[in-house]
């Protein structure tokens, strides 16, 4: 049990990475919880590319940056909160099933039977099809975590737990949630590189980052670049506890619309800030009706804020999809094709959506430029062929690495299994093949121009 709830993690921080053996009995512990000092999250940003539809302004592609924060716990305070998530996981998925809201709210869970995005955006595709007349919302929430209001989050848990008040020690870990303690990571590294305390290499492959001086000393030196979170809203996300507890906070939500769209013969599904509502067209007068019911139950979470930008509303009728942006002031153009939980459902086919392939046929491409490059370089050089770069090749390296391309890869045998019937997710293999043959003779053709 502890291998399946403790999961070892070798990232450098505070403390130093843990033997989960060591600690399983403290983190269990009541008493220790209660005691035991919470290190401050390390921060960092990471900046990615990410599908536009039109041409960014400063990019001039279909790409611009985005910057999202990470923050991630100490070792040992991150075992700490896996023990946790897993109990309130428990009491939650009990929760849920006494509230009828088991496939409601879908991300995070633990009770699931391993059901994926892919299982479920297959069940929402389903029910649509099976209404053959239907409105269509999907929509999300404008940073998701940085919002949820710590009053809110107490009150849920205490509903879940069925307490009028958290114990002494959960309170302590829901505290350092919410009124949690952060330092950017580069603040750190500067600090031990300009204090002469760590090389440039070593900061990097030490086991911890305060591996040659006290966390205790360095502390007090640092301790005008240890931010705390003094608002009344907002967690870290991506600590074993985030997702639950954003479960848990969303909870009267969830049930105020899950019992709205059962009335109507309707199904919500919500998936962390991605939901998405069916309503047969007979039960409801109009797409307006299903937004202005949503946003007044919205309006009971004040710091909560739809994003009106990718809230986008559908009219499934004879085997079409129909986008009502025009209904309502500001709502996205869905361009007659329905995107939920990464695939498109256009009333005919689902496919992959169109910024998953974007995203990961741009990594291809570079991939597939970066091996031809390499070995170019190589012949001009007068060596020899290190390997020859043709597209088998290309498509034999693909199906053996490890990255992101593998991981998309086995994504995409994974919906196969799912979506069995559905030509576009079955033959995109074929397409993978296709593109990579297409993109190798460019290449070949830009060379000769250049005379390579």
């Amino acid at each position: 049990m502890k291998n399946k709830i403790f999961k070892p993690r070798y990232y450098q921080h505070i403390d130093k990475i843990v033997d989960i053996g060591d600690i399983v009995q403290k983190v269990k512990d009541k008493e220790y919880i209660k005691q035991h000092s919470f290190y401050p999250f390390i921060s960092y940003t990471i900046q990615f590319k990410k599908y536009s539809e039109t041409i960014d302004d400063d990019t001039q592609h279909h790409w611009k940056f985005k910057k999202r924060p990470i923050k991630y716990a100490s070792h040992i305070d991150r075992c700490i909160y896996q023990w946790y998530s897993f109990n309130l996981n428990n009491r939650y998925n009990q929760y849920c099933l006494d509230n009828d809201l088991n496939y409601s709210a879908i991300a995070y869970r633990t009770n699931l039977k391993g059901k994926t995005n892919i299982e479920f955006s297959k069940i929402a595709f389903d029910f649509i099809k099976k209404c053959k007349e239907c409105y269509i919302l999907v929509s999300d929430f404008s940073s998701f975590f940085d919002f949820i209001d710590h009053n809110i989050l107490k009150k849920n848990l205490c509903k879940v737990l069925n307490t009028d008040k958290l114990e002494d020690d959960l309170y302590k870990v829901y505290r350092s949630m919410t009124k949690y303690a952060y330092i950017e990571k580069e603040k750190i590294i500067d600090y031990l590189i300009s204090n002469k305390i760590e090389t440039k290499d070593s900061v990097t492959t030490n086991n911890s980052l305060f591996e040659n001086i006290q966390w205790k000393i360095a502390k007090k030196d640092l301790k005008n670049e240890i931010k705390i979170n003094k608002q009344k809203y907002g967690i870290p996300q991506g600590s074993p506890l985030s997702g639950i507890f954003a479960n848990v906070y969303m909870i009267e939500f969830d049930k105020l619309v899950k019992d709205y769209v059962k009335e109507k013969s309707g199904i919500y599904m919500r998936y962390s800030d991605d939901l998405i509502i069916v309503i047969p067209k007979n039960q409801v007068g109009s797409i307006n009706e299903i937004w202005h019911y949503l946003k007044g139950i919205k309006d009971k979470y004040p710091t909560l804020e739809m994003n009106l930008n990718k809230t986008s509303g559908y009219l499934y009728e004879n085997h079409n999809v129909k986008s009502l942006h025009k209904s309502i002031i500001g709502m996205k153009n869905g361009n007659n094709f329905i995107s939920y939980l990464g695939f498109s459902f256009d009333g005919n086919y689902v496919k992959f959506r169109d910024k998953t392939l974007t995203k990961f046929f741009y990594k291809l491409y570079r991939r597939i430029d970066d091996m031809t490059k390499r070995e170019n370089e190589r012949i001009l050089k007068g060596k020899k062929k290190k390997t020859k770069i043709d597209k088998h090749r290309i498509i034999k390296v693909l199906n053996i690495s490890s990255g992101e391309s593998r991981k998309f890869i086995d994504y995409v045998y994974r919906a196969k299994k799912v979506y069995k019937n559905e030509k576009y997710i079955i033959n995109f293999s074929k397409k993978v093949k296709s593109k990579i043959f297409v993109r190798f003779e460019d290449n070949k053709k830009r060379q000769t121009k250049v005379g390579v």
